[in-house]
This record gives structure tokens, C-alpha cells and sequence, in this order.
């Protein structure tokens, strides 16, 4: 009897061990930023969220890809041979996720003809316009604020360099299914004005009309 009531309270421990760590607001977790510190493949791609909204619940395969060379350094849930997972309309993703996560090391073939020099303190409001410009929702774009926000210094200057869908696919292709009807991808390379700030053509971003099955991402380039 004793044995099978401790049976039951590891299984009942175990279980709100999982709901709490996966329902927890993903946004607010730890950097993963000491895990890799070799950049000779390349600068890491880090913290992509990957949103999916499907119009009805839906079993989902998500697969990555590297043409040009790179690695998944970290994914929650595990990536392992693609993901695989059950979707809400919400976006809620096995019952547990808001968005799927990965970081990845990617060769450096991202653009930098185009984009800002922004001061530290003027970021939050650079951030909110430039997401909110490119198709992300208010939730999407609070996600990325209260994650990077921290993590940036409003005394320095950065040169931001934005990537736009075809750079990303150009980069990490990845192979939906089912395809999803609208596709936003989007990242910042963003790094410290070294010395005198560059002079950058002023982008024109592309806005994505979000209707049907939409996948929404952002990430970060942090140089």
C-alpha cells in the first residue's frame, strides 16, 4: 500500500514538473549564450521562436535545413530528427509551448547593405516599430523585447542589419507540413558601433498579410 501511494506522488511530482517548466513564459529563460563559444562556423543564430497557427488543431512536422553549412546547438522540445507536434489555433503547441526554440551556428551570409544605427536607449521604441512594421503581433513583439531588452546596453550605439525571409531561407530552409498559408520570417544582426557608425541604405520591409495557417519567426544575430 505504502509503495503504491509513493508510486502515485512521484508520478503526480513528475507530471506538474513538466506543466510547470513548459507552461512557463519561454521568453523569460536563461540565455543559452555560454553553451557555444567557437564561431569558426559561423556567428550563432540565436533564440529563433518559431510560431505556428493553424486554422483548426493539427499534427504539424517542422524540419530544418543547412545548404550552406551549420548545427542546432539547442531546441526545446527536442528537435532531434525534425519536429513533430500538436497544434492549437492558438499557437499552443503539445499542450505545453507558446513557440518552438532553437538556436543554431549558421555561416556569416547575412546582409549588411542595408539598416540603422540605433542608440541603446532608443531601442525598446525601435524594436516596437520595426516588428510591428514587419507583421508580428503584440504578443509576438513582447516576447522578443522582454527577452533582448536585458541583454543590450542602453549606453552603446548598434548597427542593426535586418534579414528578411529570403536570407533566412536562403540560410535555414525549412520544410513545413503542412505548408502553412503565410510565412514570416524575419531577424536582426545586431553589433556595437566599434568606432565611426557606418552609413546604411534606409530598409524597406515587406509586410506580411497573415491569413490561413500562419508561421510567424524572429530571431537574433548578437555580434
Amino acid at each position: 500500500m505504502l509503495a503504491r501511494l509513493l508510486h502515485t506522488l512521484l508520478i503526480a511530482v513528475s507530471l506538474l514538473a513538466l506543466v510547470s517548466s513548459g507552461c512557463r513564459d519561454m521568453g523569460s529563460e536563461p540565455t543559452f549564450f555560454d553553451k557555444e563559444t567557437d564561431t569558426t562556423g559561423g556567428p550563432i543564430f540565436r533564440k529563433p521562436n518559431l510560431y505556428l497557427y493553424p486554422t483548426e488543431r493539427q499534427a504539424i512536422s517542422v524540419k530544418l535545413d543547412f545548404p550552406h553549412g551549420g548545427r542546432i546547438l539547442e531546441s526545446v522540445p527536442s528537435y532531434g530528427s525534425g519536429w513533430f507536434v500538436q497544434v492549437e489555433p492558438s499557437g499552443l503547441i503539445n499542450g505545453l509551448y507558446r513557440y518552438l526554440f532553437y538556436e543554431a551556428q549558421v555561416p556569416d551570409r547575412y546582409q549588411y547593405s542595408e539598416g540603422w544605427v540605433v542608440q541603446g536607449d532608443s531601442l525598446a521604441r525601435f524594436f516596437n516599430h520595426v516588428l510591428q512594421q514587419a507583421g508580428f503581433t503584440e504578443a509576438e513583439i513582447r516576447d522578443f523585447t522582454q527577452y533582448w531588452m536585458p541583454l543590450l546596453d542602453s549606453k552603446e550605439q548598434y548597427e542593426i542589419y535586418p534579414q528578411e525571409r529570403w536570407k533566412l531561407d536562403e540560410l535555414v530552409p525549412f520544410e513545413v507540413s503542412p505548408a502553412p498559408d503565410s510565412i514570416l520570417r524575419f531577424a536582426l544582426v545586431i553589433q556595437t558601433v566599434r568606432s565611426v557608425p557606418p552609413v546604411l541604405s534606409e530598409p524597406r520591409l515587406a509586410q506580411v498579410s497573415r491569413t490561413g495557417f500562419v508561421l510567424a519567426e524572429w530571431g537574433v544575430v548578437l555580434k
